[in-house]
């Protein structure tokens, strides 16, 4: 019971707070302004995803403190992450510059959040977790950053990166009631908020609800509360998923971030340079609208998704699940690379097709 009303609180809290920011958008400078070169939406959209998703998750742990663990923490972590990414969207920082600000956010996370991933499970095939020792924190503190980075670079046409972390959301909350495992207060907070979010997102102008966007504040919070419920599934002390299941739960930002920064270094660019090189470009490039784009990339999520819960329902080994992910990643490689050499331009012209990108509101400094 306790697990619906938190859905329910969340979702109303959504709709009150995107309600009462649009209109305060405007005096504090979160709005974001077409251009007529690479903003082209119609008239000044309010970046108020952030800041209202972080009042409605302060709410959520305020009223339900006793189900959050690291309550203190997750709330001053989440309240850090929208002030720098409100900043970001005011002041547009560098790449560097956010990247030190995410891996020093993740490492609040690390050392205070009693998030840490301490193994990667039976990838080895021994019948015994494969321990990390001394290098855990280190990774972790790493994950946590690319998933931050990977949400916000995913953050390019409407619904897309709010679709994905409500997947991923889903997922958890899904695959816990398989287990007999508590729902994750966070992910309860998400299945809430998000899809008021997405009615927000998608509003046509003019419309009686103000279409809204994430902002980098949102993006990021996505990415850090995202990473926060993977790790936490997977590991001690009240894990229920293996490691490889949650590589399954986040593989469409997974491949898209890593074909994108290797693309970026093997034709020896800085891996946070901007580019057209990501799955939402490839698609919409090679023809597909912005919403058949936006339903393939949710779809293919999903389908992840369930895949990597069945494999590991029905037992099959860590390692085969591993090795069928590896094997859709490269799969994913070669349909990436099709694509891009399918487009009307090469990458040296896609880098002046950026200027009228009409969703990648900041993509000379976001889309890394």
């Amino acid at each position: 019971m306790e697990a619906l009303v938190i859905i329910i609180v969340s979702a109303a809290g959504m709709l009150g707070a995107m309600a009462v920011f649009a209109p305060l958008a405007p005096r504090i400078g979160l709005l974001d302004h077409p251009d007529e070169v690479r903003k082209l939406h119609d008239g000044a959209i309010p970046l108020i995803g952030g800041p209202a998703l972080l009042l409605v998750l302060l709410a959520a742990i305020a009223l339900f403190a006793d189900a959050f663990a690291s309550a203190g923490v997750l709330a001053g972590v989440a309240a850090l992450t929208v002030l720098i990414g409100s900043v970001d969207d005011c002041l547009d920082l560098s790449p560097s510059g956010r990247l030190l600000f995410m891996l020093g956010l993740a490492g609040l996370v690390t050392l205070f959040g009693g998030v840490s991933i301490t193994h990667l499970g039976d990838l080895a095939g021994t019948g015994s977790d494969l321990p990390l020792g001394w290098l855990g924190p280190w990774i972790t503190v790493g994950a946590i950053a690319a998933a931050m980075n990977a949400f916000n670079m995913l953050d390019g046409t409407d619904g897309q990166a709010s679709g994905l972390a409500l997947v991923a959301a889903a997922a958890i909350a899904g695959s816990a009631l398989l287990a007999g495992a508590a729902l994750p207060p966070i992910a309860l907070v998400l299945l809430g908020a998000l899809p008021v979010f997405l009615v927000f997102n998608h509003m046509p102008a003019g419309a009686a609800l103000p279409k809204s966007f994430l902002g980098d504040s949102g993006a990021l919070l996505l990415g850090l509360l995202t990473g926060w419920l993977l790790i936490s599934s997977a590991q001690a002390p009240a894990g229920w998923l293996d490691p490889v299941t949650v590589l399954w739960f986040a593989a469409v930002p997974l491949f898209d971030t890593l074909f994108v920064m290797s693309y970026r270094m093997l034709h020896r660019r800085s891996p946070l340079s901007p580019d057209r090189n990501h799955v939402h470009h490839l698609l919409q490039d090679y023809g597909f609208s912005r919403l058949a784009t936006l339903v393939m990339v949710l779809a293919s999520a999903a389908v992840f998704a369930a895949a990597g819960l069945a494999l590991q329902r029905l037992n099959a080994p860590e390692v085969l699940s591993f090795l069928t992910l590896f094997g859709l990643f490269l799969g994913y490689l070669s349909a990436a690379l099709y694509l891009h050499r399918r487009r009307p331009f090469t990458d040296t012209g896609s880098m002046k097709a950026i200027e009228v990108d009409t969703e990648d509101r900041k993509v000379a400094s976001s889309s890394t």
